[in-house]
């Protein structure tokens, strides 16, 4: 069958809208079909193994996710995103080395082909090494994620990865506070975001006990949302410590 058959296409399309539909056994059947009318070898039938596996992966039977996430290398080993879902597997099975080394296949296959997959892949591992408190192993996976960005793409990605590695400057790291001011702010360039300064102005008031900027760090988060209540306690506060209680 040519790889341009409509029922092959209209297959795919509905197994789609049956798995946002949360009727995965719906989506198997219909991608069963995808897949009998797709036979070729490649890129295509890869993304159509994956899928298949994804669906088994919704429902938490992960061994016949792995089995088809496993059969879609097969058919394509350039194709990354199976190695990624088996990565996701894995540590959720609390596999966390297989899982680092699977990330580590999709970076390295991504760095040959596509950066903007690269930065992802990273991210991803950067997360897992996160989770698992492997702190500056993250931050240096955080970073090439940072550099290895697409900075012409669409940069929403790039401003929570910065945000992310401000964070894990802030709290898993004792000295590096002016780092997670300097990537809040970027990240708070790239699109303003309250959380982001807030968390400036907390760094101001808890770590290097300047009340003054950290009240305008508190302000400026305040125009950007006005409804977060964790900003008006940590604001009370600073009042507290600048003995103006008063405003507090």
């Amino acid at each position: 069958s040519s790889i341009y058959n409509e029922n092959y296409i209209h297959y795919k399309n509905r197994s789609l809208v049956y798995s946002d539909l949360e009727k995965y056994d719906k989506a198997i059947d219909d991608l069963d079909q995808a897949i009998e009318l797709h036979t070729t070898s490649g890129p295509d039938i890869s993304y159509l193994l994956n899928l298949k596996g994804l669906m088994y992966e919704y429902q938490e039977i992960y061994d016949t996710a792995l089995e088809y996430y496993n059969k879609s290398i097969e058919s394509d080993s350039l194709y990354t995103t199976p190695y990624r879902n088996i990565a996701d597997i894995y540590k959720v099975q609390s596999r966390y080395e297989d899982s680092y080394e699977m990330f580590g296949k999709a970076i390295e296959i991504s760095s040959r082909h596509e950066s903007e997959e690269e930065s992802l892949y990273y991210a991803l591992r950067a997360r897992l090494l996160q989770d698992i408190e492997e702190y500056d192993m993250a931050l240096e996976d955080i970073s090439e994620a940072i550099s290895k960005y697409d900075t012409s793409s669409d940069r929403e990605d790039l401003r929570t990865y910065y945000f992310k590695r401000a964070y894990m400057y802030d709290v898993f790291f004792d000295d590096k506070f002016s780092l997670a001011i300097e990537d809040y702010l970027s990240s708070n360039a790239i699109r303003e975001h309250y959380v982001a300064l807030m968390n400036i102005g907390i760094i101001y008031q808890q770590d290097l006990e300047n009340y003054v900027v950290a009240m305008d760090y508190f302000d400026k988060s305040e125009e950007v949302f006005d409804e977060y209540s964790l900003l008006y306690r940590n604001r009370a506060r600073t009042f507290v410590l600048m003995n103006d209680f008063e405003n507090a």
